[in-house]
């Protein structure tokens, strides 16, 4: 499936952009509930991380948190889920220490062999990289 494709996602992005959460999350609930009928748990995960900052957004801080943490869970040999969770943490959620947690199971997951790169994921310098500059914006909040 191809999220941008996708009506729900074409109507979920903009209302997010201009703080319709209400929109938003409709859409990314239907969306969320079609992935997980289709088993695609990447993309499944990417929109419950999506959700959860459109919960944090929104101020219902709980929700976010274990919507990331369901994320994370959902897909957690997949290192895009750390790397998603860590921003939303520290962007969304104001919380360094959950941001840190969450790149520090990412470096042991590229460290591991439980990771497995597919055709179409990022390099592990990539994610090394991405996971810098979260770190960096880190230490200047």
């Amino acid at each position: 499936m191809r999220l941008s494709d996708e009506p729900e996602y074409i109507a979920a992005v903009p209302a997010v952009m201009r703080g319709d959460f209400s929109t938003a999350r409709e859409n990314f609930e239907a969306l969320i509930i079609r992935t997980r009928r289709h088993e695609l748990h990447d993309q499944a995960a990417f929109l419950l991380h999506q959700l959860a900052n459109v919960e944090a957004r929104a101020g219902d801080v709980a929700r976010a948190r274990a919507l990331h943490a369901e994320a994370v869970a959902l897909d957690p040999d997949n290192p895009m889920s750390y790397l998603l969770a860590a921003t939303g943490y520290l962007e969304h959620l104001r919380d360094s220490a959950a941001a840190a947690s969450q790149l520090e199971a990412l470096d042991q997951l590229l460290a591991s062999d439980r990771w497995q790169p597919s055709d179409n994921d990022m390099s592990r310098q990539w994610y090394v990289a991405e996971a810098q500059k979260v770190r960096a914006k880190m230490s200047k909040k």
